[in-house]
């Protein structure tokens, strides 16, 4: 005996619902955005690192927002002294959407400016370590 198949106006509801399945995927993967830095945080470290004459360092900003690779991840800056400056992340604020500088990494500079870069993150806690 031949099973037979079900259709909904000629469309097999296996298909239905293979696209249904398909369509909500796509959204969903759509919906997860990297977090990213608060736009007055990124403006306020650029203006700091270009007072002090320094660039971010490729290997936390990989993408043009500071928030990535080693910045936004668990490594510790003693493991890497040769990247110089270096900052870490918190990117679990507004439901994992956005990212707030917490530390600042500067080895040998004489020339910090600590009160402009508290007075920008000041709805974080700031820490600051100058060798």
């Amino acid at each position: 005996m031949q099973r037979r198949r079900r259709c909904v106006g000629g469309v097999s509801v296996q298909l239905l619902v293979w696209v249904v399945v398909l369509v909500w995927s796509w959204r969903m993967v759509e919906a997860q955005q990297a977090p990213k830095t608060d736009p007055i945080e990124v403006a306020a470290l650029n203006t700091i690192l270009g007072r002090w004459g320094l660039k971010a360092s490729s290997e936390w900003n990989i993408s043009g927002d500071p928030c990535t690779g080693f910045a936004s991840d668990e490594t510790d800056w003693d493991n890497y002294p040769k990247i110089n400056p270096f900052i870490k992340c918190i990117c679990s604020y507004n439901n994992n959407t956005v990212c707030h500088i917490i530390r600042l990494y500067v080895h040998s500079s004489s020339r910090l400016d600590l009160l402009n870069f508290i007075s920008v993150v000041r709805t974080c806690t700031a820490w600051l370590d100058l060798d």
